[in-house]
């Protein structure tokens, strides 16, 4: 596992200082401690990144079947893959405490280790939760710590799951522009947002709400599977996530099932919610179908609403928000129904609901 370093980053949110103790982050003022820890968070060096994320890809090479190569082994290992985290940092809107979402852009490659040749060459963005500023850095900038870390662990299982384990089965280039990715919502259903349009997520009736989604393969997968491939999946399988939802990001995880065995009916399968949410709170979901190919595990990509959510973030993030030196990230996940091929689920496009 080895990064690819780069000499220098310009953080995309610094906190200029003022007299008085307090700091000015836009119109915000902001502590003077709450602020240095904010910066000291967003200020690490690319390559202090991008080492930490190979870090955590390597430990979860064990979770899909595979092992770093120890440096002192003999021979050439089978793979190399170099990471790259190339821009991280807090976008979002103007005005006087601003909505701000935490993402990390992150580029890698997949090489053979015989020959070095390029199999693969990626990038995506992961989106983390939003908050205003004052969220952001009160309490020694807590929040923005821990979402720096949980982002973090996010794009390792990205970059781990999409080496080793996603399998897409139609061929690059001819994706659709579908309205949703991935395994449709039955319920929840997923909502179309706009701006002052927005209807809100929809409403579940029970704390322990039952899930419904398109089974595996899907009729698009048989009518299209051209190379029989759907002949040697077995042992259909079945991840749910459940996310608190942060200002349309994602938080923590508050409920997670993995390797479901579920009966498909009429197309569908369902799974009740066996741990009770919070009232009346917003959340995030997605699935994936979890699979044998030739004995091999293997997974679909998780599952997403093509399009964005754009009542979650302010009008003002479409255009170049003040943010230092970087324009924001959510332009470039705003392309209305992109092909179906995203690493992650590109921020604010998750499906969503709220509790009773």
């Amino acid at each position: 596992m080895a990064p690819v370093l780069a000499p220098i980053v310009i953080p995309t949110f610094v906190l200029a200082g003022m007299a008085g103790g307090t700091v000015m982050g836009w119109s915000v003022a902001v502590p003077a401690e709450d602020a240095e820890a904010a910066n000291a968070a967003l200020s690490r060096s690319r390559s202090d990144l991008s080492a930490e994320v190979a870090r955590r890809i390597a430990s979860r090479l064990p979770s899909v079947g595979k092992a770093a190569a120890s440096p002192v082994a003999e021979g050439t290992p089978d793979l190399r893959i170099e990471v790259s985290v190339d821009r991280w940092g807090l976008a979002g809107g103007a005005g006087s405490d601003p909505m701000t979402g935490f993402f990390v852009e992150t580029s890698y490659r997949v090489a053979r280790g015989s020959d070095n040749a390029t199999l693969d060459r990626r990038s995506f963005i992961e989106g983390g939760p939003q908050r205003t500023v004052s969220r952001w850095t009160c309490d020694n900038a807590a929040l923005l710590s821990k979402a720096v870390d949980e982002t973090l662990s996010r794009v390792a299982e990205t970059v781990s799951d999409g080496t080793f384990l996603v399998e897409d089965f139609r061929v690059e280039g001819k994706y659709e522009r579908r309205a949703l990715c991935g395994l449709k919502p039955i319920s929840p259903s997923s909502m179309f947002h706009f701006g002052t349009y927005e209807s809100g997520p929809p409403r579940v009736d029970s704390l322990t709400p039952r899930f419904e989604w398109e089974s595996f393969p899907r009729r698009e997968d048989v009518e299209e599977d051209a190379a029989k491939i759907l002949s040697r999946v077995s042992e259909v399988r079945y991840d749910l996530r459940i996310w608190k939802s942060e200002g349309g990001g994602p938080g923590e995880v508050v409920y997670e099932r993995t390797g479901l065995a579920l009966p498909a009916e009429n197309g569908a399968v369902r799974h009740t919610v066996e741990t009770p949410l919070s009232a009346g709170s917003g959340y995030l979901w997605s699935v994936r179908a979890r699979f044998r190919l030739d004995g091999e595990e293997r997974v679909t990509r998780w599952s997403y609403d093509n399009e964005i959510n754009v009542g979650a973030i302010p009008l003002s993030t479409f255009r170049k928000s003040n943010i230092s030196g970087a324009m924001d990230p959510y332009r470039q996940t705003r392309a209305f129904r992109r092909p179906c091929v995203d690493d992650s689920i590109p921020p604010l496009h998750y499906f969503s609901f709220r509790t009773p």
